[in-house]
């Protein structure tokens, strides 16, 4: 849970006082919002694998070319030098 045990009783009461509604209604309700906001944060964190997903196979990509231009650069120069 997001909210601490001992302030998940307090946000209750407070929620249930403050909008005149029953202590289950704002339990309900603080549990949807904690669920919304870890949902936010799971897609928070997906998009950042993601991110750093494409960044590796774009760096991978790099070396492979970088590693490709080496070889070719080699074997024109032991080709010249015959």
């Amino acid at each position: 849970m997001m909210v601490e045990k001992g302030n998940l009783v307090s946000a209750i009461k407070n929620l249930s006082a403050e909008e005149s509604i029953s202590m289950d209604e704002a339990k309900d309700r603080i549990d949807a919002y904690e669920q919304q906001l870890k949902r936010k944060q799971q897609q928070a964190q997906q998009q950042i694998a993601q991110g750093q997903n494409k960044a590796n196979k774009s760096n991978f990509v790099k070396i492979i070319i970088g590693l490709g231009i080496i070889v070719l650069t080699i074997m024109m120069v032991l080709w010249i030098t015959r």
